[in-house]
C-alpha cells in the first residue's frame, strides 16, 4: 500500500495537525476563557484556585504531601530549608484507588489518609494536590466535581474533599491538621514559582500531559468574577473540556466509546490515559480500509509504552506488523497522531501565556506528565513550536522547565506560603 494512500487516509480523518487553523483555534480558546472566568456558558471551567500570588515562599517549614493523580498515588515529607530550597523525603508510589477496580468513597480517602499519616508525625501541614476538577469554595471547603480518567469510586461526586480528609484523618488518630488542598494543575505552575521569581519572568505557567491534560495560569482578580481585590490568582483552565476543536470521524467514535462521551473531549485525543487506545482504535481503521497489515493478537491490550517503542523501531509491536510497508504505514499515522497531540499542547501553552502575561513578555512553563516526556517526538515537537508559532508569530518568549515530582515540589512551596 502506498504511503500516498496512507496520507490520504491521514487527512480524511484529521490526524494531520497541520490542516487545522490554530490562530483560529486559540481565538476560540480564549473566547472560552473569557466566558468561564465571567461564569458564562463555555466549556472551560476557569476554576480559581483562591491562591493569591505575590506571598513569600517560608523558610524551615515542612509539610506532608498528597499527589493524587489520574494513574499514581504519591506520598513523600517536604521540608523547605532556609535558603528555601525544597528537599522530598520518603517518596513512596502506589496506584491510585479507584483505577483497578470499583470502590467506595470512604475506602479511597481512607486509602489515603492510610498512606500519608506517618508524615503527619513530623508535619502539622498536609498539602494534597488532585488531578480532577474540583470547586475550592474556600480553603476548609472543597467540592469534588467529578472523578474523571475513567476512575471508580462510588459516591465521590460533589463531596467534600476537606471534609472527607478530615474524617478519614481523624479515624487514624490525626487531628488538627492543617490542609491546603488544589488541582495538580495549581501545584504544576507552582513548582517553577521560585525560579520564576528569580529569573525575573513575567509569569509562571503550568502544563499537564500526562494521564490528563490540564494548564493553570496567574490572572488579575479583577477579571474574575465573584473574586474582590487587587493581585493575580491561580486559575486552574480545566483545559481537558475544550470542545472546540473539529475532529475526525475515528476521534469521534472513539470518544464516544468512552464512560462519560460528553465531557473532557479534548483529553481523549491528547492525554496518556486514551492515547494507546486511540492510537490502536486508528490503525484498526487503517486495517479495514486496506492501509495496513497485522496481527490483531499483539496490538489488542497495547499501551504507551509499546506505541514509544514502535516508534523507535522496536518492541513488541514492531513484528505484528506482516510487512515493511505496513510499519511504514502505521508509524506515519502514529507520527501525525503525536504532532496532532503537540500542537494541541502548545495551544494550551498559547493561551495560558497570553492570558498571564501577553505578547511581548516572558513566561516560565513547567512542563509535567508521563506522556509529555516519553512519547518520542511529542516533547520536540512542542519545543518547537514555542519557537517559531509562540515566539515569532505571538511574540512570547516561554522557557520550557521540568521539575522531577513537579507536582509535589509546587505543593510543598504552596504549602509554606500559606
Amino acid at each position: 500500500m502506498s504511503i500516498e494512500k496512507t496520507a490520504s487516509f491521514i487527512n480524511k480523518y484529521k490526524l494531520n495537525g497541520d490542516l487545522y487553523d490554530w490562530d483560529a483555534l486559540l481565538d476560540l480558546f480564549l473566547k472560552d476563557m473569557e466566558k468561564g472566568l465571567q461564569k458564562e456558558r463555555s466549556s472551560l471551567r476557569m476554576l480559581p484556585s483562591h491562591f493569591k500570588l505575590g506571598k513569600q515562599i517560608k523558610s524551615d517549614t515542612s509539610a506532608a504531601l498528597v499527589d493524587a493523580g489520574g494513574t499514581n498515588l504519591r506520598i513523600a515529607l517536604a521540608r523547605i530549608d532556609e535558603n528555601t530550597e525544597c528537599v522530598i523525603e520518603d517518596f513512596e508510589s502506589f496506584p491510585i484507588p479507584g483505577s483497578h477496580g470499583e470502590i467506595d468513597k470512604n475506602d479511597f480517602f481512607a486509602e489515603i489518609a492510610g498512606k500519608v499519616k506517618k508524615h503527619l508525625r513530623s508535619a502539622k501541614i498536609l498539602s494534597m494536590s488532585i488531578a480532577h476538577p474540583v470547586d475550592i469554595v474556600s480553603q476548609n471547603k472543597v467540592r469534588l466535581i467529578k472523578l474523571v480518567k475513567e476512575l471508580q469510586v462510588n459516591g465521590s461526586e460533589g463531596c467534600d474533599i476537606y471534609a472527607e480528609m478530615t474524617k478519614a484523618l481523624a479515624a487514624r488518630g490525626c487531628n488538627g491538621i492543617r490542609m491546603h488542598i488544589a488541582n495538580d494543575s495549581i501545584s504544576t505552575a507552582m513548582a517553577g514559582f521560585r525560579d520564576s521569581i528569580e529569573g525575573g519572568f513575567d509569569a509562571c505557567i503550568g502544563v499537564i500531559v500526562g494521564t490528563g491534560t490540564n494548564a493553570c495560569y496567574p490572572e488579575h482578580c479583577t477579571n474574575i468574577r465573584d473574586i474582590a481585590g487587587p493581585g493575580r490568582m491561580l486559575i486552574n483552565i480545566e483545559c481537558a473540556n475544550f470542545d472546540k476543536l473539529p475532529v475526525g470521524a475515528i476521534d469521534e467514535s472513539f470518544i464516544a466509546s468512552t464512560d462519560d462521551p460528553s465531557s473532557n473531549r479534548l483529553e481523549k485525543i491528547v492525554s496518556g490515559a486514551y492515547f494507546a487506545p486511540l492510537c490502536i482504535e486508528i490503525l484498526n481503521t487503517a486495517r479495514k480500509e486496506g492501509i495496513i497489515m497485522f496481527d490483531d493478537n499483539v496490538l489488542r491490550g497495547s499501551g504507551n509504552a509499546d506505541i514509544a517503542e514502535f516508534i523507535k523501531k522496536g518492541g513488541r509491536l514492531w513484528n505484528a506488523f506482516v510487512d515493511e510497508q505496513s510499519r511504514q504505514s502505521a508509524g506515519l499515522i502514529i507520527e501525525n497522531v503525536i504532532m496532532r497531540a503537540a500542537n494541541i499542547v502548545a495551544l494550551e501553552l498559547a493561551a495560558a501565556s497570553l492570558k498571564s502575561a501577553g505578547s511581548g513578555k516572558s513566561v516560565l512553563a513547567t512542563m509535567e506528565g508521563s506522556l509529555y516526556y516519553r512519547m518520542p517526538g511529542l516533547r520536540q515537537r512542542v519545543e518547537q513550536l514555542t519557537k517559531t508559532w509562540i515566539k515569532q508569530k505571538l511574540d512570547i518568549q516561554i522557557e520550557l522547565k521540568g521539575y522531577e515530582n513537579a507536582v509535589l515540589l509546587g505543593s510543598a512551596y504552596t504549602a509554606s506560603m500559606e
